[in-house]
């Protein structure tokens, strides 16, 4: 990856957005190590607005990963890794009021030294469960469950026995497309294996398998890592499922519709290239109704990053925003 990615690489991961696009937040890491919170809010001037949740000294510089859902009651949980290799949580909001507070995630003392994933899984009701997603010190991927009815306690719940992360592997990411009320429960992951493919892990019908993103998405010869964010729209009537991911400085993007949907041929989703892309951290996230509202996270250096966005069906547009200043 270089030694300048590795010193300017920040996290950045989106939590939540209000059902109808109301809302999103942010989590981010500034460069002192500190973790700041970013609430865009779509109807309000200034849409953003910044405070530190995580003071300096708790997550490694860089955090290898930030990761964070919202489960009922509003309730935030953040997680990210410390400056001992511990995956830390930390409870915001709801049952743990405005100051961030220890998670119950703290007493497993899990390591890992690669990059964490959480997702709400009955998210269409405020979410009492969530599921979390880390590669251990050994590169065995793990699933850990918790309920909103026994809060101290996380459950391991499935190791996956197949390993293929490859050198060009940086992030294992998860996003529930559960179709809206059901009570079937549908995820799907991706990550990066050994030839630099983006690979669909895929869980319905109480099973894990594999699904067939990597026959639409191109890498180069060698292997180059990128980045990418999976978001999930319209749970509603019709889940659809998109991936933007990094390619020779573009942020390209694939597409399906229902669970067993056919994935699409790759296009830019860019009008031309972006520099800012180029190494950077992405995250993003889309309304869960039928609003097609979409928004993207991409790190950069200083203290900043770019925002990319479409609301209530208008075009793409773009921000940059410094968070130097958040205390």
């Amino acid at each position: 990856m270089g030694e300048d990615w590795e010193e300017s690489w920040r996290s950045v991961s989106t939590a939540v957005i209000k059902y109808w696009g109301i809302y999103v937040k942010l989590y981010i890491q500034k460069d002192d190590g500190s973790i700041v919170e970013g609430l865009w809010q779509r109807d309000v001037n200034p849409k953003w607005t910044f405070k530190e949740v995580v003071p300096a000294g708790i997550a490694a510089i860089p955090t290898v990963g930030i990761a964070a859902t919202q489960v009922v009651g509003g309730e935030v949980h953040l997680f990210f890794v410390d400056t001992k290799g511990y995956i830390r949580e930390v409870g915001i909001y709801g049952n743990y009021g405005d100051k961030p507070k220890p998670g119950p995630l703290d007493n497993l003392k899990l390591k890992t030294n690669k990059s964490i994933s959480v997702i709400p899984l009955n998210q269409h009701t405020e979410a009492e469960q969530m599921a979390l997603y880390y590669r251990d010190t050994n590169n065995i991927l793990r699933e850990y469950k918790w309920n909103a009815c026994g809060k101290a306690k996380w459950e391991l719940t499935h190791t996956f026995k197949w390993t293929d992360f490859g050198p060009a592997t940086t992030d294992v990411k998860f996003v529930n497309m559960s179709k809206w009320a059901s009570s079937d429960t549908s995820i799907r992951g991706f990550y990066q294996n050994d030839q630099g493919y983006l690979v669909e892990l895929r869980y319905d019908d109480g099973f894990w398998g594999t699904g067939f993103l990597h026959q639409r998405v191109s890498v180069t010869d060698p292997p180059t890592p990128c980045t990418f964010a999976p978001i999930a729209n319209d749970l509603y009537s019709a889940p659809k499922l998109e991936v933007f991911y990094t390619l020779d400085n573009k942020i390209m993007h694939v597409r399906k519709e229902g669970k067993d949907g056919y994935w699409s041929y790759a296009y830019d989703q860019t009008s031309a290239s972006d520099p800012e892309v180029d190494g950077a951290h992405m995250s993003g996230v889309g309304s869960l109704t039928e609003s097609p509202d979409q928004h993207l996270f991409i790190c950069q250096k200083g203290n900043k990053f770019v925002h990319r966005y479409h609301v209530k069906g208008g075009s793409w547009q773009k921000e940059v925003l410094d968070f130097s200043d958040a205390v």
